[in-house]
């Protein structure tokens, strides 16, 4: 035995049991297929729910969803919630994850909500509040309502198979749906869902209120520590911003993640400046997006056309070799990989 392997703490009980409950998820054997089972093209016969990838944030929220647990995947031939629940049934979704997950799940919500329409009651929990400000598809539900159904919402088994499934972030959470609803959801509009009332349309964002009549580009010239393979250097950043002296700058960011401040005349620094709400407007308003794999990326192509351009910003995604395109390109973006 190495003195590597040596000087490692023995696996606890709990991440034994979370290794065989995973092993034998992995290795269970395909279950049969009713003949007029619900369509799945992307679902192997073999498919089975996977371990949830909780993160920090997911945990303050573990509490909220009491004793009952969240509903599993069906088998094919099981009734779907439909035939369970009363209708309209009130279900309520959970997520804990990043705020560009929140942003998928707003997809999920309105593809599941123009499928069933009035079937459905739909409210969602998640750290990201202001993501679902304004959106026509939610009913407040009460989270100790004995009738309400609490789902939380996944993506495990797809991202795990990106390099194999034509698959993108967007269908996900719509496809994890269909399997514990055991209900047909088609595919909407190839983007998340935000909704503006008409006074933050009408009203200057931050930027603009800075910037005047004067256009600019959004730039996210930063990151988070979870995955830091997704950074670019801020050298190769500084040289973009110099070589595109005639175009103003506008950098993004949240003061307690890596954004070293870009330096020019062109560069208007708003890193700390912008709650979740008014970063959406700040892109909404601009020409375009420079970023890294990252929240910026899917607002820019969730929000509404603007009316001065009659279209979304345009987006460039320093995307890297992290994950392949096929997972989070969206059809008008820039995609360098």
């Amino acid at each position: 035995m190495s003195a590597i392997a040596k000087s490692q703490p023995p696996e606890s009980k709990c991440r034994q049991r979370l290794r065989q409950g995973l092993r034998e998820q992995l290795f269970a054997p395909p279950q049969p297929r009713a003949a007029n089972s619900r369509p799945s093209t992307l679902v192997p016969e073999s498919a089975r729910p996977f371990l949830s990838q909780y993160t920090e944030m997911d945990s303050e929220h573990v509490a909220e969803i009491g004793p009952e647990r969240t509903l599993a995947w069906r088998p094919a031939d099981a009734p779907s919630i439909l035939d369970e629940v009363h209708s309209p049934v009130k279900l309520l979704l959970f997520q804990g994850l990043a705020p560009g997950d929140a942003v998928m799940l707003s997809a999920a919500v309105r593809d599941l909500k123009l499928a069933w329409g009035s079937r459905f009651l739909i409210d969602v929990r998640t750290p990201y509040p202001e993501i679902f400000a304004n959106n026509p598809h939610l009913s407040p539900l009460h989270l100790l309502d004995t009738e309400v159904v609490k789902v939380r919402t996944h993506y495990t088994y797809w991202i795990r198979r990106i390099n194999e499934l034509p698959v993108h972030f967007v269908s996900a959470i719509r496809m994890d749906l269909e399997q514990r609803l055991g209900l047909v959801i088609n595919q909407g509009p190839f983007r998340g869902d935000l909704h503006f009332t008409d006074a933050e349309l009408r009203l200057p964002n931050l930027a603009e209120a800075k910037l005047g009549d004067r256009r600019y580009w959004v730039i996210d010239a930063g990151g988070k520590w979870d995955f830091t393979v997704k950074w670019w250097e801020t050298a190769r950043y500084q040289s973009l911003i110099e070589r595109l002296h005639d175009i103003c700058f506008v950098q993004i960011g949240r003061n307690d993640h890596p954004h070293p401040r870009l330096k020019g005349d062109n560069v208007l620094n708003l890193i700390g400046q912008t709650n979740l709400r008014e970063l959406m407007r700040v892109i909404y308003g601009a020409e375009g997006v420079i970023t890294p794999i990252s929240l910026p990326m899917h607002v820019a192509a969730a929000v509404p056309a603007h009316p001065r351009t009659g279209r979304r910003p345009h987006c460039v995604v320093l995307a890297g070799g992290y994950e392949p395109p096929n997972w989070k390109q969206y059809p008008a973006h820039a995609y360098l990989n």
